[in-house]
Parts: structure tokens; C-alpha cells; sequence
């Protein structure tokens, strides 16, 4: 049997499309659960009469659960850029995170939210990136992040004033998908 040049790129473009159907059903999605404990420490800008900017690191431990149970913890450390209007209490916010496994896995995040001055925000945590085991990691989901303590008053929020705290993140939703 001889094949022609077309059916022959006819197989070519029937082998492709299986490998790619193949590449992509290789790719694996697991939701969990999450839950972070964080401490934070940073500094306040003032922005305006009635706003300031507080700029802080966040670390702590994140721990995801399966619905059978916890099956990860791992170290995080974020960067936080929150304006807060003292006049209408709204506060709106972004930063970065990596997420540091145990066997220094790395997966790389970034975050938006929107809520109500030292007491929390909700938005969206997207995982970007990582490395090792991780390359090529998508994911993420909403957010509710919820202060427990703050060291510093909104009356105290003069520039240059330290600003520490202790906070939570819950996702009922932390997606990862692995290429």
C-alpha cells in the first residue's frame, strides 16, 4: 500500500492532535481547602489627609486539606501594598507571594483584595508560576483574609510609624493544576 503526500500529512495532523489531547488530559487538578496563618510587620505612608499606605511582608504556614484531611503544609511569605481611606474605612490591596514546600519547591502567587480598614479584604490569589516541581503550576481562587490584631491605631497612622499585626486567609476553593 502507498501512501500519498496528503494522506500523509493527514496522519502527521491525526498523530498531533492525539498527542496534544494526550498533553492536555496529562495535565492534573486537585481543590483543596486552605487556611494560612500569618504575622505581618511593615511601615505607614501617608497618602492623603484621610489615606495611607501600608507596606508589609506577611509570613506564616499554609495548610491545605483534601476534604480527607490535611495533606500539605508549607511556608508562606507575601508582600502587602494596602490603601486605607480612614474617612470611608474602605481599604484595597495588592502584593506578591512565594510558597516554599519542604523539599524547596517553590510556587509563585499574586493577589488583589478589597474590604474595611484592620479588619480584612477578600479578592482573588492566583498561583503564576514555580519551580522544581512546580514548573509550570496554575491555580489559585478567592480569598478572605481577616485581621485578628493590629499595633496601631487608625488616629496613630502617622508616616513612618511601624505597623505590625496577625492575620488569617481562608480559600474555600485552592485550585492547582499541574502541566
Amino acid at each position: 500500500m502507498q501512501i500519498t503526500t496528503k494522506q500523509f500529512a493527514g496522519i502527521l495532523a491525526g498523530l498531533a492532535f492525539i498527542a496534544a489531547a494526550g498533553a492536555a488530559h496529562a495535565q492534573q487538578t486537585r481543590t483543596y481547602t486552605g487556611f494560612a496563618a500569618l504575622d505581618s510587620e511593615g511601615l505607614i505612608v501617608v497618602t492623603s489627609e484621610d489615606s495611607f499606605r501600608t507596606l508589609s511582608t506577611m509570613t506564616g504556614d499554609l495548610f491545605l486539606d483534601d476534604g480527607n484531611g490535611l495533606v500539605d503544609t508549607a511556608d508562606v511569605m507575601c508582600t502587602s501594598s494596602l490603601e486605607n481611606n480612614a474617612a470611608t474605612s474602605v481599604m484595597e490591596g495588592s502584593g506578591e507571594c512565594v510558597i516554599t514546600e519542604p523539599d524547596g519547591a517553590q510556587m509563585y502567587a499574586i493577589w488583589t483584595c478589597v474590604g474595611t480598614v484592620f479588619i480584612g479584604c477578600d479578592g482573588d490569589f492566583q498561583i503564576v508560576s514555580g519551580n522544581d516541581r512546580y514548573e509550570g503550576v496554575t491555580g489559585g481562587g478567592l480569598m478572605s483574609v481577616r485581621t485578628m490584631e493590629t499595633d496601631i491605631a487608625p488616629e496613630d497612622a502617622t508616616a513612618g510609624a511601624e505597623i505590625s499585626g496577625k492575620g488569617f486567609v481562608i480559600w474555600d476553593e485552592f485550585v492547582l493544576t499541574m502541566p
